[in-house]
């Protein structure tokens, strides 16, 4: 937005640089209907909070992003987002249609990066907004097999812990990925973009129809080896799977305890069970 002249609200971008048909679409992803225990249905990802013109770009788009697990990208000047979905596979990928091997090539996570506690803080408007945390999650087999490895994930935007925990959920697994490479495609690649699910299978590193997110897109020049001028395609896929989205209200959803009254002062927090709940605003953590 422009006040005589200065632009004081946005990044300055035109019209034509925002996918407008993208972001509608992704608009209506968050509005699906998800059910909660005791019956009925929530919005898939609400996103409430007011942006400060003052706070740089990236952390106003990192509090509108966590809102709904978000993604995204700007490939040829052209931003598109990508809410917490699953999607289903948009091109399968063997062998052949990579030039050469993959550059770089990732099978296992190292096991002190494997995230298996996750939770943080949200604004709950059934406690007039007190800022508690939602239901922490935790995986027993990873902590089991490698020991704690906890992760906070601050929600500013976030007014429901059911919503929170799915987010969790997907924030969790997206950080321990296990599998992702970086390979030169051949030119059958160029429709896709960051943010598509392709099917992979790669024999050699046992990678059998496994699907992956494009994370990283472009399109080189480059010459063959007898200096032939060609065009492949270099991408970077991180693995994704549909069970990370899939959510059954029966096992997974945990209620979040009451608190009856505000804390005395803002400078003294809310005290959550036993933990304390951080100011929601001091921690935003886009990794």
């Amino acid at each position: 937005a422009d006040v005589n002249g200065t632009n004081i609200f946005g990044m300055g971008k035109s019209a034509a640089a925002i996918d407008l048909e993208n972001f509608a679409s992704e608009a209506n992803i968050c509005e699906e209907q998800i059910n909660v225990v005791g019956g009925g249905t929530i919005d898939r990802y609400t996103c409430n909070g007011v942006l400060v013109p003052s706070s740089n770009h990236k952390a106003n788009l990192l509090r509108i992003l966590l809102a709904s697990a978000g993604t995204m990208d700007a490939s040829g000047g052209i931003y598109r987002t990508f809410s917490g979905s699953w999607r289903s596979s948009s091109m399968t990928f063997t062998e052949s249609d990579v030039d050469g091997a993959p550059t770089s090539m990732q099978l296992q996570i190292d096991q002190s990066n494997e995230v298996n506690i996750i939770g943080g803080s949200f604004a709950d408007p059934n406690d007039m907004w007190v800022v508690k945390e939602y239901p922490e999650l935790t995986d027993s087999a990873s902590i089991t097999n490698f020991g704690e490895n906890a992760k906070k994930l601050d929600l500013p935007f976030t007014t429901d812990h059911r919503i929170a925990q799915r987010i969790s959920k997907i924030k969790m697994r997206r950080l321990s990925a296990k599998r992702g490479f970086n390979a030169n495609y051949w030119l059958r690649a160029v429709s896709l973009q960051p943010g598509d699910i392709v099917t992979q299978t790669y024999a050699r590193y046992g990678i059998s129809a496994e699907t992956f997110r494009v994370d990283f897109w472009a399109l080189e020049a480059t010459e063959d080896g007898r200096s032939n001028p060609r065009l492949i395609v270099p991408m970077r896929l991180v693995e994704e799977l549909q069970e990370w989205f899939d959510w059954d209200e029966s096992t997974e959803e945990q209620s979040t305890p009451t608190i009856a009254v505000l804390p005395t002062s803002d400078r003294n927090p809310a005290v959550v069970g036993n933990r304390q709940a951080s100011a929601i605003g001091e921690t935003i953590d886009g990794s």
